[in-house]
């Protein structure tokens, strides 16, 4: 090649290089070149990712992609910036249908699309009107149900795959009092003979087993309040009494026990490897399992007035809700106490501790415990009402740790975990009561039965 040669391809691909150069920045920061107004315009893009394969994406009711038979989602890049109407379709399920907005170089990222079945197979799996029950009470793991039937004065426990009674008591006018799962094997209840007495009933493959709880030398001055099984001895069982002494039963010995490992405490809860309390003056505490290297952690305003519930996440979290349904957090790793409510009933959290359902009265909210590193990036402790219908809550879950079940009075619902500004609801059901779920299927149980479904 000739020196003039070269200089003209090199001056050529210089000039290429300039005039290309200010489109692909234009390009990375969000622009496109517009052929209609013939000027660069700013865009962005939407991802969307669902349940299901073999997808049809609209854009503004025009089809855009549809997916191969192993494709769950979709990229519709370059999009001018503003609201779309976006439409998603498969044969045999519910369209799902949201508006969605397009910022400047900004992707808005939807993973959690649940597409619902058109119909919704629904099997009764068991059967209690001839009980005449009045309280039902799934197992956290869903496999067991307590029912208590005031018109009889019985207890029974039933399993939910088999409809197969496993323990069956009547008890008359005295029914146990404060029924509550302290896992998906074991059975607690208060004695109505005995204030002071709690019973705990173990199930087991070669049956059942009736443990009395009780302190040595008590007297009706004071009672059981609160009860709690320990994290790594199966024979083992935490008691809260009224006077706020707590202590540790063994099993071996009837669960039977006369002093104990901690004084002067309202409430607690087990989380990891450690004991969580709340003093009696209104401060947030932790122990060993043994109630011993006791730590003060910090005054976070607790109302000692009234009764306590707590709860535990499986990131080893406590979290505690006062006497005025206040709802406070303790995040271990900062050493932090957060309020997340102040009207709240109760905590759910996802499989790994990094969300929670805050549930209230008529009202769902979800709770971000870690940063999220995704789109939309929320920080740490972001809180989102995702539910709001103006109805009672019945029971609320998580369903594979983004799409969110909800009971109320009108049935069932399922709510999508959005980006942040949206959290689209669909009714699946007018069924209601307490949701169990292992995954793959959804159990509702109410005193007249259980119902399973699958929605995937």
């Amino acid at each position: 090649m000739r020196k003039i040669q070269r200089r003209l391809l090199f001056y050529g691909l210089a000039i290429i290089f300039l005039i290309l150069t200010p489109f692909v920045l234009a390009y990375s920061f969000g622009y496109s070149f517009d052929s209609k107004t013939q000027s660069l315009i700013p865009t962005g893009g939407i991802f969307i990712k669902t349940n299901q394969t073999g997808i049809k994406v609209f854009l503004n009711d025009r089809e855009e992609k549809e997916t191969s038979f192993l494709g769950s989602g979709a990229l519709l890049p370059t999009l001018a910036t503003g609201v779309y109407n976006i439409t998603i379709e498969k044969d045999g399920f519910r369209p799902w249908e949201e508006h969605i907005s397009v910022k400047a170089g900004t992707v808005s990222e939807h993973r959690n699309i649940f597409l619902i079945p058109e119909k919704i197979p629904l099997t009764a799996t068991s059967s209690f009107i001839s009980h005449a029950i009045s309280t039902a009470l799934p197992s956290p793991d869903g496999t067991l149900i307590a029912l208590i039937s005031e018109q009889g004065g019985t207890l029974l426990i039933a399993s939910l795959d088999t409809n197969i009674p496993i323990f069956q008591k009547t008890y008359g006018s005295l029914l146990p009092k404060n029924l509550q799962w302290l896992d998906g094997k074991t059975l607690a209840w208060a004695s109505p003979q005995d204030p002071s007495q709690w019973k705990l009933l173990r199930v087991t493959s070669n049956g059942t087993s009736e443990i009395n709880l009780s302190i040595l030398g008590n007297t009706a001055k004071d009672r059981i309040i609160a009860v709690m099984l320990h994290p790594s001895s199966p024979g083992s069982v935490y008691t809260l009494t009224k006077k706020g002494n707590l202590y540790l039963h063994s099993f071996s010995n009837q669960a039977k026990t006369e002093k104990p490992i901690m004084q002067n405490i309202v409430s607690f809860e087990v989380a990891g490897q450690n004991i969580y309390f709340i003093t009696d003056k209104g401060f947030l505490g932790s122990s060993d399992l043994s109630g011993n290297a006791v730590e003060s952690i910090g005054r976070a305003g607790f109302f000692l007035n009234g009764n306590f519930s707590s709860f535990a996440s499986p990131a080893g979290n406590p979290a505690f809700i006062d006497g005025l349904r206040g709802l406070f957090f303790y995040d271990t790793d900062e050493r932090k106490i957060s309020s997340l409510s102040g009207a709240a009933e109760k905590i759910v959290f996802d499989s790994l501790g990094e969300k929670g359902l805050v549930i209230e009265e008529s009202a769902v909210s979800v709770v971000f415990l870690k940063k999220e590193s995704e789109f939309p990036f929320r920080e740490k402790l972001t809180k989102e009402k995702v539910f709001d219908r103006g109805k009672r809550i019945v029971d609320a879950a998580w369903y594979r740790d983004t799409y969110i079940l909800v009971t109320t009075e009108d049935g069932l619902s399922g709510v999508e975990l959005g980006s942040g500004a949206t959290h689209p609801v669909q009714k699946l059901l007018d069924e209601t009561g307490f949701i169990s779920t292992d995954g793959k299927t959804i159990t509702i149980v109410n005193p007249k039965g259980s119902h399973t479904i699958a929605i995937e």
